[in-house]
């Protein structure tokens, strides 16, 4: 009676297969762009937090791509 469950073209097996794999790039390219803009806040914060006269501070500037 089931019998719909157990009968699964190969196509769709071929094609879902590649649908979770597109997904999970599309999960980790996210993670990637989120994780990048966050590191940049961050950065920026960073810089506008330390003192101007950078010869009292033993602190390294990283300089940020744009």
């Amino acid at each position: 009676m089931n019998q719909s469950i157990t009968i699964i073209d190969a196509d769709y097996k071929q094609w879902l297969k590649e649908l979770v794999m597109r997904y999970r790039n599309s999960q980790i390219k996210a993670a990637l762009k989120v994780n990048t803009e966050q590191l940049f806040f961050n950065l920026s914060l960073g810089k506008k937090t330390l003192p101007n006269d950078k010869q009292k501070t033993n602190t390294a500037l990283v300089s940020m791509p744009h």
